[in-house]
């Protein structure tokens, strides 16, 4: 018996282990005082009882767990929110209780929502939602509105809470989502939701926390500050986040209904925060998604003597990266290395030597078990006002006034920023208590004499480096984000000169997209100042053209000023603020004219405090993603709406800027600008050469341009060539003109070709203003270099990974040595120019590729490199016999440390060497990344999820299977003393992998081995064939309709990026062969000027393309049978252009189209067929960028387009998932040509284009808004018997309509002229031509005869009149233009 009860006992046991075993323990914490008895549940099952202290112990089983704990009182129940955790091992957590109250939530939606949820969170975020409910199976009420309501009741703990209400819409994919918050209270009863509570994510209407209303307080923790918001400092029931911007700390919490707060962060005075509210929560750890305003905890002593700054001495914290875990379960924390003292910085000046003396406090919640490690440490540099006044940035971000000769913005590079002018020291080090240490520093400094007139500040640089402690604790344990992209430690500033007045350079509107650009700079500072979005080039003009996915219908535009060279924020924290601005202070007025001419005044408003917001639209997707790319730009805000204007009206707008505002020390910055906005609908462009692309001496430029959707877009593109790089020496060549009405720019008959090596920018915007006055426009700019002549200088890529230099130009991603937890793979261009990167988005992908943009200078002979080397190895972090020499502008000086001085101080008496690359990554039709920068360009990757700032073509997909990009690079060195100036080129390819790719990610030689070298595989297959080489035609493409008179002009892009051999036959519509060939140049472009060929006859014009590399890749040189391919499409080496008359009648669908595409994605066109034609035939092409869909012919006069059917072969045509907006994006081009004949046999051509913009089919109205400039030209104005009367009309405008031309004579009698009846009766008006396209003339000839004797002597008058189209020209209210000039008769 005794041993049957020993065994039952032991198997007791075993199973108790089996389910309990885990020991978990902690406190219950009350928000009232009093003993903390609760009870502690896990799973629905009590665990333990607290004791009065709230200390608590039970076990549990390993996994997944809910706990909570309840008190239960005479006065009622307290209880803490449910918490979900996970538990393998022995824990201990915090559990707060408050008291339980019911709150009723009435949910009111709008008429025709359906299917609502109701979700309720903590107010703060990250954060999971504590209840989520199906509102439709409850009672439904009807509302007097039209609406309907639910009606719920919830027990909630007492605190703060926000609640999310969601229901589907009519529209595809589209949710009406509401957000509102509450505090529970003992009075809390009932809370009401309604559609005015209706949320957007941009722009949103949540306002900045009153700078004006915050306290700052010591905690009693040394090193800590409480910050007190008061009433009325944030909106009622926000969730909140501040950050300690020296350090990287954050926490969070909520305020309450009357706005008030209190927050426990590190700091001491001097400490700068940034402090966010967001209406929406969420599981996202983005605290930038709300809207921030910057803070600065005061000084006590009144002497301005006292300077501070904090460095955090850990890498990381061991503290849950969300509020609920954190407060749950604390945190395991580091130092912080607080130093303060007090010095006066104005004595400084170039030259001055001395030493700064001051206490640095290690700081934390628990240091007893921490090591420390002291070191030495810099003092550093950095000039923030500019010898001419301007505000500056040491390491400029997302905007520069560091420009390229032709005016675009260079980014820069942290590493290039460190001048060390010093060195820091610590002694006396002592332990003060568990939570504190203590020692003197001293920081020696040499200030360089060379320095120019400005302002500078000292950053003091902390090598003070703690261990994490091994205890958990529950408070001041917040969570790091460590690092910005800029020096931190800022200490004190002095100034050489007079910089009492400053400029701040200022951008409007950079939260709101245009096609990928973001905003618009001053007119005045064009070339001397510009945002860099990173992602795209931001145009020279701004478009407000609605194409910002998400954005709130009918929300207005805030047009106070932005000051992004003052902080911003892409990777890491935001920057910490250079300028300690005083607020409130200083004034804010904004004029505004309107295209009408009306002007509206806004404010003046002084200053209350800046503003960070970053802007995201539909479906929580911002613009770009990764890295180089801007997800916060600052501003100033006056804390009014009295700045918000509506852009009703299209057209041009002229917006004036006048604002100062002032600093803590009483200096005044200027805040002025004048801006020109376009109001306009979004024109899509496809050019004639790839953006970005490097040329060789001898290229010609290719300015063919498509327009989309077709219409007779106005087109003003401006080449600007800087040889050397010498502005006195630019050539500008224009090139303006009209497209035909089906979008095909040609370019005219001008021709500019680059004899120079050096750096060149282009500037597009097509404008159409329609008969209805719709204005549809579209702006691009980028740049670029003309290469030099071959040298011993070749521009590269990067071997080996960003994490794993090694060396390997050639590589399996998967196959390079991994580090501990390395998962992430950075990839740069590869090594050698014609190579092709493989890769695939990063949820595909084993090993995350990223791509970057970084490149290097490789020399044939080493001569250079041995020059300039002991510049560049500094900074390089490369091998740079392996690898190569970096770009990177530098100068000969040095600091008496030894560091190099940051060659944009303006130092006297340097040798300077400027060093800069463009990087151009470019898909057919959107730009991937396209910046300026210097080595890597801190942070310049991108994935390939990306949205691309949500250009048109791009959507939440990013890029596909079988996308592929050109990626470009231009590289500069200049040594202005040597005169000397390199410009090198290189271009390689990128494409997309489809997910069961056996490889992975690559980089290898292109075709697969024929050159001795590795075999990469295909290019990618396409229709079950494998591409190894294509051309990408950028002039006439595939469908593109021409008419007679315009010129055919073919160029394009040859992939991979090698000097392939382009062969293209063209078959007109009357069988004459046209001939281009040759070799494209270096990197793939191919533009042959002299084989252009103007377009005779209407008709479908045959294409056969071929091309063929023979030559050398990186990899040797290529053996027979030589790679040969055509375009991307079905018929591989063909594809049809289309050509009708000027006065061709457009082809008529017989059906009309639906406004979007279905939910099928399938669209059916079908064409009106004239009923007395003997013979009628359908041709069609669709294509969309880079990729001919379809082509085919049809005598049934109809065609069937499918998206999902056509994804299955062409893998990168966006389309539907699963609901999500946004889905169909891609840019799809259908274009036709209508032949009939006659029962003579007589042939006739009519055309038609249909552009599919996502899931919008675009109906642009082809008719122009009549605009004329008419000017009458006499040869000369004295005549007589005999002489010759020479009239000529000059003409300048657009739109279609009737031209009548009369002389008015001395005797007050009238007559008109016409073209073929040349002289109408006295009295009778006839016109001189009708339904005259003004865009097609430019000159007219009126009369040319000699005059008889005879006539009446006196005053002859010409008046030119200018009248719509059949319109009454006797209506003076009917002249769209009207010219006179007169001459006499003696």
């Amino acid at each position: 018996m005794k041993v049957i009860k020993a065994l039952i006992a032991s198997i007791l046991i075993l199973h108790a282990n089996a389910i309990f075993g885990v020991e978990i323990s902690g406190y219950v914490k009350r928000s009232t005082t009093g003993p903390s008895p609760a009870s502690v549940y896990a799973n629905g099952a009590k665990i333990a009882t607290a004791s009065d202290s709230g200390y608590f112990q039970g076990e549990v089983a390993e996994g997944n767990l809910e706990i909570y704990a309840e008190l239960s009182l005479p006065s009622g129940v307290e209880r803490s929110l449910p918490k979900q955790i996970y538990i393998s091992a022995d824990t201990m957590v915090q559990l707060n209780i408050a008291p339980l109250r019911r709150v009723t939530i009435n949910s009111e939606l709008p008429t025709g929502t359906y299917g609502p949820w109701l979700a309720i969170f903590e107010a703060v975020t990250p954060s999971e939602a504590l209840f989520r409910t199906d509102l439709q199976i409850l009672p439904i009420s009807t509302l007097p509105s039209g609406g309907y309501s639910h009606r719920k009741s919830y027990d909630l703990p007492e605190g703060v809470y926000r609640a999310g209400l969601s229901a589907q819409t009519g529209a595809s994919g589209e949710r009406f989502v509401a957000w509102a918050g509450f505090e529970v209270t003992s009075e809390t009863k009932e809370i009401t939701i309604t559609p005015k509570d209706e949320y957007s994510s941009y722009p949103t209407e949540t306002r900045i926390i009153d700078p004006a209303r915050i306290d700052f307080s010591p905690d009693e923790l040394e090193g800590y500050l409480t910050i007190r918001g008061n009433q009325g400092a944030a909106s009622p029931n926000m969730a909140l986040t501040i950050l300690n911007l020296q350090t990287g700390h954050y926490t969070w919490g909520s305020s309450k209904d009357d706005g008030s707060f209190a927050l426990i962060l590190n700091g001491q005075p001097g400490s700068e925060y940034a402090i966010y509210q967001r209406s929406e929560i969420d599981g996202w750890n983005n605290y930038q998604l709300g809207v921030g305003t910057t803070i600065r905890a005061p000084f006590n002593s009144p002497n301005n003597l006292e300077f501070s700054t904090e460095h955090s001495a850990s890498n990381t914290n061991h503290t849950p990266n969300n509020p609920s875990d954190s407060n749950l379960l604390g945190g395991r924390v580091g130092g912080i290395a607080q130093y303060r003292g007090e010095f006066d910085f104005s004595q400084l000046s170039a030259g001055s030597r001395g030493e700064i003396i001051g206490t640095v406090n290690v700081v934390g919640p628990s240091l007893e078990d921490v090591s420390i490690s002291w070191g030495t440490s810099g003092l550093y540099l950095e000039k923030i006002v500019s010898a001419n006044g301007w505000v500056v940035a040491a390491n400029p971000e997302n905007s520069s006034n560091y420009m390229t000769v032709s005016g675009l913005p260079i980014n820069g590079e942290p590493e290039v920023n460190r001048t060390q002018i010093g060195t820091v020291f610590y002694s006396e080090i002592e332990q003060v208590s568990s939570t504190l240490w203590r020692a003197k520093f001293v920081a020696n400094y040499d200030i360089p004499t060379q320095l120019s007139n400005g302002r500078y500040q000292l950053h003091l640089d902390s090598s003070i480096n703690t261990t994490v402690s091994s205890e958990r604790v529950f408070t001041h344990n917040f969570i790091l984000q460590p690092g910005t992209s800029v020096l931190d430690g800022r200490i004190g500033e002095f100034e050489i000169g007079d910089t009492s007045k400053t400029n701040i350079d200022i951008g409007l509107l950079l939260n709101e997209y245009s096609n990928g650009s973001r905003g618009a700079v001053p007119d005045n500072r064009a070339g001397a100042f510009g945002i860099t979005p990173g992602i795209i080039t931001n145009a020279h003009k701004f478009l407000i053209d609605g194409s910002m996915p998400g954005r709130k219908e009918g929300a207005s535009y805030n047009l106070e000023p932005f000051i992004p060279l003052v902080s911003w924020m892409t990777k890491g924290h935001q920057v910490p603020l250079p300028i300690k601005f005083k607020f409130p202070s200083g004034r804010l007025e904004v004029s505004v004219v309107d295209p009408a001419g009306n002007v509206s005044s806004l404010g003046p408003k002084p200053f209350r405090g800046t503003y960070m917001n970053e802007p995201f639209m539909l479906g929580n997707t911002g613009g770009g993603m990764g890295g180089a790319a801007p997800q916060v730009y600052t501003k100033l805000t006056t804390l009014t709406d009295d700045f918000n204007y509506d852009f009703a009206e299209y057209g041009e707008y002229k917006i004036s800027v006048v604002g100062t505002v002032l600093d803590m020390e009483g200096r005044e910055y200027a805040l002025n600008g004048d801006f020109t906005v376009v109001r306009a609908e979004p024109l899509d462009l496809e050019h004639g050469v790839m953006p970005g692309t490097p040329f060789e001496i001898g290229d010609s430029f290719s300015p063919q341009l498509i327009v989309q959707p077709g219409v007779p877009a106005k087109v003003e593109m401006t080449i600007s060539h800087y040889p050397n790089s010498d502005p006195a020496l630019v050539e500008t060549a224009k090139f303006t003109g009209f497209a035909n009405r089906f979008g095909y720019y040609d370019g005219g008959n001008q021709e500019y070709k680059f004899d120079k090596p050096g750096e060149y920018r282009v500037d597009v915007l097509a404008s159409h203003q329609d008969k209805n006055s719709v204005v549809w426009a579209a702006s691009r700019t980028w740049g670029g270099i003309v290469e030099s002549e071959e040298g011993n200088l070749e521009m590269r890529g990067v071997k080996g990974t960003e994490a794993y230099t090694n060396y390997r130009q050639w590589f399996v991603f998967d196959s390079r040595p991994l580090g501990v937890g390395e998962s992430n793979t950075h990839i740069a261009p590869p090594y050698q120019t014609g190579d092709v990167s493989w890769m695939l988005a990063e949820e595909l992908d084993r090993s995350n590729s990223a791509m970057t943009a970084f490149y290097t200078i490789f020399d044939k002979n080493g001569e250079f490199k041995d020059r300039v080397s002991d510049r560049l190895s500094i900074y390089s972090g490369l091998d740079l016999d392996n690898t190569g020499l970096p770009f990177v502008s530098t100068t000969d000086l040095k600091t008496a440390t030894g560091s190099p001085i940051n060659p944009f101080f303006e130092l006297e008496d340097s040798d300077d060497h400027w060093a800069y690359y463009y990087n151009a990554s470019e898909r057919p039709g959107v730009s991937a990344r396209e910046h300026i920068g210097q080595l890597s360009t801190r942070d310049n990757y991108w994935r390939f999820s990306d949205t691309y700032n949500h250009q048109l073509g791009n959507g939440f997909q990013g890029d596909n299977p079988n996308d592929f990009k050109f990626v470009f690079g231009g590289g500069v060195y200049r040594m202005p003393k040597a005169n000397e100036n390199y410009y090198l080129a290189y271009g390689s390819l990128w494409t997309h992998l489809p997910a069961d790719d056996e490889t992975g990610g690559r980089i290898m030689p292109p075709f697969q081995g024929a050159s001795g070298g590795p075999s990469g595989g295909p290019l990618m297959t396409l229709l079950g064939e494998e591409v190894d080489i294509f051309f990408h035609p950028t002039g006439v493409r595939p469908g593109s309709i021409l008419e007679v008179g315009n010129v055919a002009a073919f160029a394009g892009h040859v992939a991979p990026t090698l000097p392939s051999e382009v062969s293209i036959v063209v078959t007109t519509p009357s069988n004459e062969i046209k001939t281009i060939e040759g070799t494209a140049n270096k990197i793939g472009y191919f533009y042959e000027p002299e084989t252009n060929f103007e377009v005779t006859e209407p008709g479908v014009y045959d294409v056969n393309i071929t091309v063929t590399h023979r030559g050398m890749t990186s990899a040797g040189l290529v053996e027979s049978p030589y790679p040969v391919g055509g375009i991307l499409s079905k018929d591989v080496h063909s594809y049809k252009f289309y050509a009708v008359t000027k006065e061709s009648e457009e082809a008529e669908l017989a059906t009309p189209l639906p406004n979007q595409l279905p939910v099928s994605t399938a669209l059916n066109f079908s064409f009106k067929s004239e009923p007395t034609s003997t013979y009628q035939l359908l041709n069609q092409t669709t294509v969309m960028p880079g990729f001919v869909l379809s082509q085919a012919e049809s005598k049934s006069l109809k065609y069937s387009y499918n998206a999902k059917e056509l994804h299955v072969n062409f893998p990168n045509l966006d389309v539907d998932l699963d609901g999500r907006p946004r889905s169909n994006v891609d840019t799809i081009t259908y274009s036709f040509l209508l032949e009939t004949r006659d029962q003579k046999g007589q042939r006739n051509y009519e055309a038609q284009q249909i552009v599919l913009q996502g899931d919008e089919i675009v109906r642009a109205e082809r008719a122009q808004a009549l605009d004329a400039t008419l000017d009458v030209v006499i040869d000369r104005s004295d005549l007589g018997a005999g002489k010759n009367l020479d009239a000529n009309l000059a003409i300048s405008g657009q739109g279609t309509g009737d031209l009548y031309i009369v002389l008015m004579m001395p005797n007050g009698q009238y007559l008109s002229l016409g073209e073929t009846k040349l002289i109408s009766g006295i009295g009778e008006v006839i016109p001189f031509r009708e339904a005259i396209n003004l865009s097609t003339v430019e000159t007219l000839p009126l009369i040319n005869l000699p005059l008889p004797s005879g006539l009446v002597e006196g005053t002859y008058t010409f008046y030119a009149i200018f009248v719509a189209e059949k319109a009454n020209v006797y209506d003076e209210n009917n002249w769209a233009s009207f010219a006179s000039s007169a001459w006499t008769y003696d």
